[in-house]
């Protein structure tokens, strides 16, 4: 997550509130959320009505609007305070069919959920919205608002988030509904293949043990869709505010919120489920759909309930950023600087560079050093490649003649079919005539998943193999093996187990190294994961995820087993492995 992107929807943090404070001893009537771009009335943001369709009108939200309906998705949390602030009962959420018409004869909003109406009209709006009191109930409306996408915090051109608060009033408690709306012009058509990500922000209302009122939450995210796979995947992180913007913990963010979901058949809308993971684990449902030309935004609705009962309602709007959509590393159609690992931990670097359009790798002199910096395109592609798993690319320089294998992509490969981690292996022979020992390197690469897209919830285990090398006091060793890995996002943790096979490069004798626990710490703003193993002396782990959210994985590590009834000494393991998820 990009915390400037964050941050800058600290101040809408009032759009998601329930009950926008305390007073008289009780949950107060003051009005929901407030939108970005400062006060006044906010500019007319149409809402959808369920199934079917509405013809759309419009072909944006920005102003001036025609008078329309417009196509949404809805979902209510709703429960009863004491007026006292004794505690919370009757709490309950779910998806509504609603509608959610504009008027522009009037400039009026009329919105009805779960069998109740009401009308927003010019007479009621405030600086926060709008605010409508008869007798005892009392509503509120508040818009997103629209323009540019990403012109301003939660601003949107095709889509906007609706929240209806509507509150009864009784002389021992209020009972409080929350609808959180969806609404925009719907897209005509989507692709059927390929992927798509959007950068999304979340916001809404939540119940949590803290509190005996509900706060709201504020945050953003990514969302993923594979329209070949007909799947939609969106993790994001919030915190949440106080009635009176304040901040409910001094943590970096206060939960996180993961969508897993199916395409429709036609793909303009899905349907998923929810959880969010904050004061208590919540689990519940999302509906959404995609907003404007070829489904350039998107929207969804959302409501969860904890197992102690406190409930969430909220939205997720998003428009698609190029800087989330990974790209395969067989598709990539610029010049690309591989930040990554190689073998032994060492991590974080520029390992490799690839150029699509010269077909040229080029490999820095830290991976190569007897040879000095590589550079290898076609006319150094082998003839014969004797290894199905590898293409193999051949070079001499500085007196070293220099093999480089680069690890087959999808089904070409009979081990692991890899899209968007890979690996190369180098090897660089001693110089005619000199003492040298042969020199060998493991470098790790490909298309990581973007911090914004890693899952904040659920788990995943994957399989693969390991490449790396070994080296004693007596002996030199290429190491092969196979790789686990199973990722726990909700609690940022990896674990990792390795089991290598050791071949004497001098006389091919095999030596089983072990299998190898280990377990690293998941960096969420770093996308990466570092952690140690099990074994003598130091160990390492560092990885990173590849792939729109977390398809692949892949790994630096560094192996070490003493044996001290031999003259061999400390025997080193360092390589790469990958996985891809089963």
């Amino acid at each position: 997550m990009k915390f400037a992107r964050f941050a800058a929807t600290v101040s809408l943090a009032s759009i998601g509130l329930l009950l926008a404070g305390c007073g008289g001893g009780g949950v107060s009537s003051t009005p929901t959320p407030t939108p970005a771009g400062g006060g006044g009335t906010p500019t007319p943001t149409p809402t959808g009505s369920p199934t079917p369709t509405p013809a759309a009108v419009n072909e944006d939200l920005i102003a001036p609007l025609a008078s329309e309906s417009f196509r949404n998705y809805a979902h209510r949390a709703s429960a009863s305070y004491a007026r006292d602030g004794s505690g919370i009962s009757g709490q309950s959420e779910g998806r509504q069919g609603a509608t959610f018409s504009f008027d522009a004869s009037n400039n009026s909003y009329t919105i009805s959920v779960g069998g109740r109406s009401q009308t927003f009209r010019s007479s009621d709006a405030v600086s926060t919205g709008y605010h409508h009191e008869s007798g005892s109930a009392v509503d509120d409306l508040t818009l997103t608002p629209t323009g540019a996408s990403g012109s301003a915090p939660l601003t949107y051109k095709y889509v906007g988030g609706a929240f209806w608060q509507h509150q009864s009033v009784g002389s021992s408690k209020i009972d409080a509904s929350f609808d959180s709306l969806v609404y925009g012009v719907a897209s005509k058509s989507v692709p059927l293949t390929g992927s798509a990500a959007y950068a999304i922000d979340v916001l809404g209302a939540i119940n949590t043990d803290w509190d005996n009122i509900p706060e709201s939450f504020t945050g953003s995210g990514g969302l993923t869709v594979d329209f070949g796979k007909d799947s939609v995947s969106a993790d994001a992180q919030f915190i949440i505010l106080r009635a009176d913007g304040s901040r409910l913990s001094n943590a970096d963010f206060d939960g996180t919120i993961s969508l897993d979901g199916a395409l429709a058949s036609d793909g303009l809308s899905f349907t998923g489920g929810v959880e969010v993971r904050s004061y208590g684990i919540y689990t519940g449902t999302a509906d959404g759909g995609f907003f404007g030309p070829d489904g350039a935004e998107v929207g969804a609705s959302y409501s969860a309930k904890s197992s102690e009962g406190d409930v969430l309602s909220g939205v997720l709007l998003g428009a698609k950023d190029a800087s989330l959509q990974v790209v395969p590393l067989a598709q990539l159609t610029e010049k690309t600087d591989f930040i990554s690992a190689i073998g032994g931990g060492a991590a974080h670097l520029k390992v490799l560079s690839y150029d699509p359009a010269t077909k040229k790798y080029t490999i820095p002199d830290f991976a190569a050093e007897p040879t000095g910096e590589l550079v290898l395109g076609t006319s150094q592609r082998s003839a014969s490649q004797p290894d199905s798993r590898f293409i193999e690319y051949t070079v001499t320089q500085n007196g070293h003649d220099a093999k480089v294998l680069f690890y087959r992509l999808g089904s070409d490969n009979s081990q692991v079919q890899l899209t968007y981690a890979s690996f190369a292996r180098v090897e660089i022979a001693p110089a005619e005539g000199s003492d040298e020992k042969p020199y060998f390197r493991e470098i790790l690469f490909g298309s990581r998943t973007p911090t914004e897209l890693i899952p904040r919830s659920g788990s995943a285990s994957y399989s693969g193999v390991l490449y790396g090398n070994g080296s004693d006091n007596v002996h030199q060793y290429r190491a092969t093996g196979t790789a686990s890995f199973t990722a726990n996002f909700g609690d940022y943790h990896v674990d990792a187990t390795l089991h290598p096979i050791l071949t004497d490069i001098s006389d091919g004798s095999t030596l089983d190294f072990g299998v190898h626990s280990g377990s690293g710490i998941v960096h969420l703003d770093q996308g990466t994961f570092m952690g140690t193993f099990d074994g003598d002396g130091a160990t390492a782990l560092v990885g990173y995820f590849y792939g729109p959210g977390a398809e692949e994985i892949g790994a630096s590590f560094a192996l070490r087993k003493y044996d001290s009834t031999t003259l061999d000494g400390a025997l080193y393991v360092d390589g790469v492995a990958v996985g891809k998820k089963n």
